[in-house]
């Protein structure tokens, strides 16, 4: 199914956790974007250059157009909980160790049953090597300018044009400090 399926997106979980290189391995090996749920972010947002966030409420527009415009979905180690975020109409293949879990967001076409590591070290030799690499390049594409427009919030005084006034306007009428502005700082500091 895999093989066969055209764009792969991989979105995985805590799931993961201690096979962050098979899953990055995997991505590199089918071309595909990997975005996660909240519980993944730690164990696969740094030095991943398939890396494009998290979907829903606190996502963004780069995850969700991954999952979207896939059309197979790679589920991993995740039982991300909220369904509406979930792409529609797409092949989906979910690795879990708990049977219990397959399926039970979405449907599934696919469900292997096992832990992440050793599953995706099987199914590995199996897959096909993509060299089209177009439905990462979008994806990543989409995260990276996302980032930047996120980076820029932070950034004190550099809202200078009319627009960005307009918008400070609505925004932030009493020109507070940004909570972005803090968190910027605080990172640099520790």
């Amino acid at each position: 199914l895999i093989n066969a399926g055209g764009k792969v997106t991989v979105f995985a979980g805590i799931g993961v956790e201690h096979a962050r290189d098979e899953v990055l391995e995997l991505a590199d090996k089918l071309k595909a974007p990997v975005g996660c749920s909240l519980r993944g972010k730690d164990i696969l947002e740094a030095e991943n250059p398939s890396y494009v966030g998290q979907v829903g409420l606190i996502g963004n527009p780069a995850c969700e157009h991954a999952l979207q415009s896939c059309d197979v979905l790679l589920l991993i180690g995740t039982d991300f909980p909220y369904i509406p975020w979930y792409p529609k109409g797409k092949k989906v293949v979910q690795i879990d160790v708990s049977p219990a879990r397959l399926g039970r967001r979405t449907h599934v076409d696919v469900g292997l049953i096992g832990h992440s590591r050793s599953t995706i070290q099987a199914l590995l030799p199996k897959l096909d090597a993509r060299t089209d690499t177009q439905h990462l390049e979008a994806a990543t594409g989409r995260y990276a300018k996302w980032r930047a427009a996120q980076a820029s919030h932070a950034e004190i005084g550099a809202h200078t044009g009319v627009i960005d006034k307009i918008e400070q306007k609505i925004d932030n009428p009493q020109g507070l400090i940004r909570p972005e502005s803090v968190a910027a700082i605080l990172s640099e500091l520790s």
